[in-house]
């Protein structure tokens, strides 16, 4: 590696802010860099600047010959406020076109090409926003006139941070093979790449001054499609794009307020949106399946979430804390391989997750103090929790199809009527508090669960038939319970409490054999005592493993 050059002016070394209107003109040996008055930013001074002949942290790809030295531009990173004018002299070649190729940063692992570059008298002349490794090149496949070029196809990466960038590649290309970045600070918009139909790679839309992204022929994005900290984005028009092979990301747009994506039908991995704080509706309304998770964080301002189409995610469904969605349409919803979290929603009335069959992981609808219709009727199995919870005015809780629940049951501080008649399995707790509908509480084809708790209820009656093991029961604090039987219960593996309830005053379990903790039965002031010592007699003393308590009742 070569010491790098001296710097030299053609002109005084000076702040770029109080330069000659035409700027500076700057040779670092044989490279030479026109920087117009205003390029650097604020802090920035001219001396700041180097290049050197430098060994770039990535290997050139293997198709590639270099026709120059690969120089190092630093500081890396750097990015101008106007664009600067780079030459660089290369060795010319007869047997294929000469390509200017660039690294993004020491992180950076793929060599872009700049586009619209100027080749005469053997120097390499094009502009650029930011700093980075550059070096002239030809490859064997970008630019071959008698393959892709013909097609209207780039066989590599680009990058555009200038209009006529954007311009040069559309006289030529309507696809690349590989990566698209679209980081020029001074875009405004993307009116120039309109000829842009297909991207193989990632489409990075970041940093960047746009206003308006608009792809009008954009019909696929095999990798990730990354829309992130674009300030002044207002809106985002890619009518025509369908699919997208791996992530959509559309992140930290705050000025964002139209996003149109309305022909999208699959998402290959995460789907995410966030720190969306001006726009008021989402609607992807044709998209089919997501194969990751789908997430929706940040400040927001929406009102309407329309995945009216969404039949599948391979991953979570996470769309709650949003406190100003009116409407959510998941109508089409079938299958999550992962969690689906609707949680503060709190002006939302109505979620229709009719088509709904299987979640692999957990199912938690939280906090609305306006949600009254909820449709769960095709459910069939949850291998996490279900929580249902602070959902006052919901009027029913429909689970007429659901078999089995892997984790949990949490039903708490609703009233709503509980329909789960084919509930055979629960390999975690029941737990049904502050429960405020009346009738039976219907759980009759539950067979096993660790734990079944109710407690702070006004149910009448609990119909708990099927039940024939469970690790501890627990019915406490119910203001209307008047009867409590167990007709299959064998065996509890730790308590069976029945406890402060004002009005019961029948209990059995004739079934039961063996309690493997304490036996409580107390402060039921309208149950016989006679029931609870005829209960006690019933196991055995020698079959209860911990103490008995019969205190308080009728």
């Amino acid at each position: 590696m070569r010491a790098p050059s001296r710097l030299m002016l053609l002109g005084v070394a000076l702040s770029l802010g109080s330069c000659a209107p035409a700027g500076l003109v700057v040779e670092f040996g044989a490279v030479t860099l026109t920087v117009p008055k205003g390029a650097l930013p604020d802090g920035t001074m001219i001396d700041d600047l180097d290049v050197s002949v430098d060994a770039a942290p990535r290997d050139l790809p293997a198709d590639a010959t270099a026709l120059s030295d690969v120089y190092a531009f630093t500081p890396h990173g750097l990015t101008f406020e106007l664009p600067i004018t780079i030459q660089i002299p290369y060795s010319s070649t007869f047997d294929a076109d000469p390509q200017v190729l660039r690294l993004g940063d020491d992180m950076d692992d793929v060599w872009e090409r700049v586009s619209a570059p100027d080749f005469e008298d053997d120097v390499a002349t094009f502009e650029t926003s930011s700093f980075s490794w550059y070096v002239v090149a030809t490859m064997t496949a970008i630019g071959d006139d008698d393959d892709d070029a013909a097609a209207g196809t780039l066989d590599g990466d680009v990058g555009f941070d200038t209009v006529d960038a954007m311009s040069a590649f559309c006289d030529e290309y309507e696809a690349v093979t590989g990566n698209v970045s679209i980081l020029g600070p001074t875009l405004v918009d993307t009116a120039e790449l309109a000829c842009l139909r297909s991207v193989g790679g990632d489409l990075l839309v970041q940093g960047s001054g746009l206003t308006s992204l608009s792809l009008p022929e954009l019909t696929d994005v095999g990798g990730d499609a990354l829309i992130t900290l674009n300030t002044q984005l207002a809106t985002v028009d890619l009518e025509m794009l369908g699919s997208i092979g791996g992530a959509f990301l559309v992140d930290a747009n705050s000025a964002l307020t139209s996003l149109e994506a309305g022909v999208l039908e699959e998402v290959g991995s995460t789907l995410t949106f966030g720190a969306i704080d001006n726009l008021t509706d989402l609607a992807i309304d044709a998209l089919r399946e997501v194969g990751d998770d789908i997430t929706l964080t940040g400040p927001s301002s929406l009102v309407t979430l329309d995945f009216s189409s969404l039949a599948s995610v391979t991953g979570d469904v996470d769309l709650g804390g949003h406190p100003e969605v009116l409407t959510v349409d998941l109508g089409s919803l079938q299958t999550v391989s992962g969690s689906l979290q609707l949680e503060e929603l709190t002006a939302v009335s109505a979620l229709d997750l009719t088509a709904l069959q299987t979640v692999d992981g957990s199912v938690e609808l939280e906090t609305s103090a306006t949600l009254t219709a909820l449709g769960l009727g095709s459910l069939e199995s949850i291998g996490g929790a279900l929580v249902i919870r602070e959902l006052p005015v919901l009027a029913t809780i429909d689970l007429a199809q659901l078999t089995g629940i892997g984790l949990a049951l949490t039903i708490q501080d609703t009233a709503a009527v509980l329909s789960a008649d084919l509930l055979r399995t629960v390999d975690g707790n029941v737990w049904i508090a502050d429960y405020g509908a009346t009738g039976t509480l219907a759980l009759p084809a539950l067979e096993t669960v660790e734990d079944l708790l109710v407690s702070d209820a006004l149910i009448t009656g609990l119909d708990v038939g099927s039940l024939q093991t469970c690790d501890r029961l627990y019915i406490h604090d119910d203001d209307e319970l008047l009867s409590l039987s167990l007709p299959s219960l064998v065996s509890t593996a730790d308590d069976f409490h029945v406890g402060e309830n004002e009005v019961l005053s029948s209990l059995s379990a004739p079934a039961l054999e063996s309690i493997g903790g304490d036996l409580e039965i107390e402060l039921n002031p309208q149950l016989p005592t006679s029931q609870a010592e005829a209960l006690r007699d019933q196991v055995g003393v020698g079959n209860i493993g911990g103490d008995v308590t019969i205190n308080g009742n009728g």
